[in-house]
């Protein structure tokens, strides 16, 4: 079944445009789905399976999917393998950084898309009701902080979809 999902999902990468970078891109979602039915099959009903029925579980797969999935769009961004080859290595710090934004104004950002939904959930949680009466200012804050750094954030240039490059 494996090499079914495999093959379906290149083949699936390849409806999107006829590159190699749009195959791998596949091919990587497929491999992707193999593991996690594989994972699952081998966890279902292991002394593991409570404790990956935690918050803390779920919340590390939900990271782990969006950096999956993140990887997974470099390859279909990317015009060729040689320049998904040279993103990804600006990503972990293996390659010179032409192509990679500067980090700091995404970290700054991030930490504030952070920062605000963990207070927003520590807060909601300890003073339940009383947080939308009492915290309103802070809140909208916190909201104009965010929509502050993500207009910061938008590129200087507008890329052109890339289904009107066909």
């Amino acid at each position: 079944m494996g090499v079914i999902l495999l093959v379906t999902m290149t083949h699936g990468g390849l409806w999107h445009g006829a590159a190699a970078h749009f195959a791998v891109w596949g091919a990587f979602h497929g491999l992707g789905l193999i593991a996690e039915r594989a994972l699952i099959r081998t966890l279902r009903g292991s002394l593991l399976t409570p404790l990956l029925a935690s918050r803390l579980a779920r919340a590390l797969i939900v990271l782990a999917t969006f950096h999956f999935a993140c990887v997974a769009w470099v390859l279909f961004r990317a015009e060729s393998l040689a320049q998904a080859r040279r993103y990804l290595g600006a990503m972990v710090g293996l390659a010179p950084g032409e192509v990679a934004e500067p980090a700091g104004p995404v970290i700054v950002a991030g930490f504030v898309y952070l920062l605000c939904l963990a207070l927003g959930h520590l807060l909601s949680g300890a003073l339940g009701d009383r947080m939308d009466a009492r915290w309103w200012p802070v809140r909208s804050a916190a909201y104009v902080a965010v929509a502050v750094f993500t207009l910061l954030l938008v590129p200087q240039s507008i890329q052109p979809f890339i289904y009107f490059q066909f």
